[in-house]
């Protein structure tokens, strides 16, 4: 089609019939989205959807959102449909159109804008509106839009109302909700679907620099090629700010920690948009090829528009083998629109499309099928998965530690200044920077003594990643199909592994004692949280090992169940999880196991969890422990206060520094006595119930 010649005056007529004729492809494109959108959503959504150009056009006491007879009301341009009155009544049974219709026209327009009716639409997307008007009719139409949202939110539609003044968003490039205006602005022409009202002046105007843009928005409405009252005027797509693509990728790499396909896509476009200005925009493509009569829907999808800049971009700067994984990105975000048709006869002609698309990739129909449903990956497919997405994530930390660097050299200012202001968002990009580092650290791997753990939304909770669990001289190994997806060297990491990244572990050979250990340290590790896990191997020792020098021996329970007995311990393990949320397993035996019990004496009674294993006897002597452990809390929280703990035939001393524990080794009670000496400490405490250690004391 030829590009509409508003500027001369002997074409006038062509044009008007160019401009008209660009305007309804434009019209029926959004009108195809809002019934994808539809289709998309229940029963009563949908009705909640569909009533909303009349709830915002009529102010009446029958309808949902009405709060008073003063509300602005009226949607300019807008005629009410035979569908439109039939979705109001469906919402409202008792409304009557008046036969009078109200010369009212408050609004300017209203749209939908995100992923509704695109390729990226699932089942749990919510709605954003913008309904578009004066600055000055906010303030009263506010309580309105509430009981609009909180009435379709009873319905099960997630809705979030914006009120945009389009004027102030053209001049002043200030947005209410958001401090990213122009790229939401940019996201709004290629998702938005007019709803009702007048129709955007941007869809007539092919230039794209503001300055072009705006002399041919005068000449257009100076020269009567439209009307005023027919547009409305946001503005052409300004060059981002890189305060804003700071803040915008900032924020994408944030939510990519929970939802990484959607969002990691969403970081790839804001750096092609912040490292490679030159290839414009999406909004720009889409409104190109819109000017050019493309009429297939998924040349024109906002998602697939997305995955071509960065695909141009990636190939522009010879990084082309990333376009596997942002396709991948695409697939995990839209695997769920994209059906095959004989096994899905509500298939659409854009949803069979996209799947084609995929299969074009080298992508299988069963490949589709598995990203619509995590829970059916392998452990192995999640392990690949996991190692792309970090690629990613660290690749995106990168870009916004560049851009919130490169934004300006200026100092930190005042952070009372003005939310408009950019250095003022400079310093804020600067200070989410830092809690985003934080929270990408907990994803990294951390050394041996880490237990490494999946991205979270690669672990299935509804149904567990069944493994084989096998074990020799070298350790303990998981298996999956007779491959090995991950080794521990002790029983302990294995199953705790197992329990963060959603699988379960069914052990090879027939053995009584692993399948009981295993039951019993998850028994330990899913009781109440904890920061520290402690996990002991006691086995009853001989008798005529029993003796007062032994700190951990179990003496006669009041019930009388176990009476005299002593447990020898042969290993401790200690789960922990770090400021950082990574989780690590310390381990000793033999000589080190006395040191490490006694650190975690020294922490808070409330921060860990004993648990013995193997003991028939395992809960007295836990009980024993948890005893043990709030009396040397108790004595440990006088200043200078120094514990001893009897183990074998040495002794073991803790003494907090500040946020630290320094413990001692003493290999008898003259040495003991020289280090109280030395330390010159304040209280000595012991378990008062050790007469042994009570007498060398006092003798001393």
């Amino acid at each position: 089609m030829e590009n509409p010649r508003p500027g001369t005056d002997a074409a006038a007529d062509i044009d008007r019939a160019a401009l008209t004729r660009l305007v309804e492809r434009f019209r029926r494109q959004h009108a195809l989205r809002l019934r994808r959108t539809a289709s998309r959503l229940m029963g009563r959504q949908r009705r909640a959807l569909e009533a909303l150009p009349m709830l915002y056009h009529r102010n009446h006491p029958a309808l949902p959102g009405y709060v008073g007879p003063d509300v602005p009301a009226g949607i300019s341009g807008f005629t009410p449909r035979p569908d439109d009155l039939v979705a109001i009544k469906r919402v409202a049974r008792s409304y009557d159109e008046p036969r009078l219709t109200p010369r009212q026209s408050d609004l300017q327009a209203i749209f939908i804008m995100g992923s509704g009716g695109t390729v990226g639409h699932g089942s749990a997307s919510d709605i954003d509106l913008w309904v578009c008007c004066d600055t000055l009719l906010h303030s009263a139409l506010w309580p309105k839009v509430r009981m609009i949202d909180q009435w379709a939110g009873e319905l099960g539609l997630e809705l979030h109302t914006f009120l945009v003044d389009p004027d102030v968003l053209r001049v002043r490039q200030r947005l209410p909700g958001t401090r990213i205006p122009t790229l939401v602005l940019d996201e709004f022409y290629r998702s938005g679907a007019l709803m009702a009202g007048r129709h955007p002046l941007w869809w007539l105007i092919a230039a794209e620099d503001p300055e072009t843009y705006q002399s041919v928005a005068e000449r257009l409405l100076r020269r009567r090629f439209v009307t005023p009252e027919a547009v409305v005027d946001f503005g052409p797509v300004p060059a981002f700010p890189a305060e804003e693509l700071a803040q915008a990728a900032i924020t994408e790499l944030d939510r990519a920690l929970t939802t990484p396909h959607k969002s990691l896509l969403k970081l790839k476009l804001m750096e092609a948009y912040a490292r490679a200005p030159e290839l414009g925009t999406v909004s720009g493509a889409y409104k190109a090829r819109m000017h050019a009569g493309e009429t297939d829907p998924l040349r024109l999808d906002p998602y697939l528009l997305l995955y071509e800049h960065v695909r141009r971009y990636l190939d522009a700067s010879g990084r082309g083998d990333q376009i596997p994984f942002v396709r991948r990105l695409l697939m995990g975000k839209t695997a769920e629109n994209a059906r095959v048709p004989h096994l899905a006869s509500a298939a659409t002609q854009t949803e069979s499309a996209l799947l084609q698309r995929f299969l074009g990739w080298g992508f299988g129909a069963d490949d589709v099928a598995r990203f619509r449903e995590l829970e059916d990956w392998t452990m192995a497919e999640r392990q690949s998965e996991h190692r792309r997405i970090m690629t990613a994530l660290e690749d995106g930390l990168a870009l916004v530690e560049n851009l919130v660097d490169g934004a300006t050299g200026a100092p930190p200012p005042d952070p009372l200044l003005g939310p408009g202001d950019g250095h003022q968002l400079h310093w804020m990009n600067e200070t989410r920077l830092r809690h985003l580092q934080f929270a990408m650290s907990r994803l990294r791997d951390r050394g041996p003594a880490a237990i490494p753990t999946l991205h979270p939304a690669l672990v299935g909770r509804r149904r567990l990643v069944p493994l084989t669990l096998d074990w020799d001289a070298s350790g303990w190994h998981a298996r999956e199909g007779g491959d090995t997806v991950m080794s521990r060297p002790r029983a302990v990491e294995i199953a705790v592994w197992a329990e963060l990244n959603g699988a379960t572990l069914r052990p090879q050979r027939a053995d009584a004692t692993v399948t009981r250990d295993l039951a019993q340290i998850l028994q330990g590790f899913r009781g109440p949280h904890r920061r520290h896990y402690a996990f002991l191997n006691a086995e009853p020792g001989e008798a005529e090992t029993v003796g007062d020098d032994s700190g951990l021996t179990i003496r006669p329970d009041p019930l009388r169940y176990v009476g005299y007995q002593h447990l020898t311990l042969s290993t401790l393990d200690v789960v922990s999880r770090g400021d950082d949320g990574h989780w690590r397993a310390d381990h000793a035996r033999a000589d080190d196991l006395p040191l490490l019990l006694a650190r975690m004496l020294a922490r808070p009674p409330s921060s860990v969890a004993w648990q013995v294993i193997g003991s028939q006897s395992r809960f007295v002597m836990a009980h024993r422990l948890e005893q043990l452990h709030e009396l040397a809390a108790g004595i440990l929280d006088a200043p200078g206060a120094v514990f001893v703990l009897p183990l074998g035939r040495g002794m073991i001393t803790i003494r907090r520094r500040g946020d630290e524990a320094d413990v001692r080794r003493h290999p008898d009670i003259a040495a003991l006595r020289r280090y109280i000496r030395d330390t010159g400490c304040a209280t000595l405490g012991f378990d008062p119930t050790n007469h042994h250690l009570k007498n060398l004391l006092h003798a001393g």
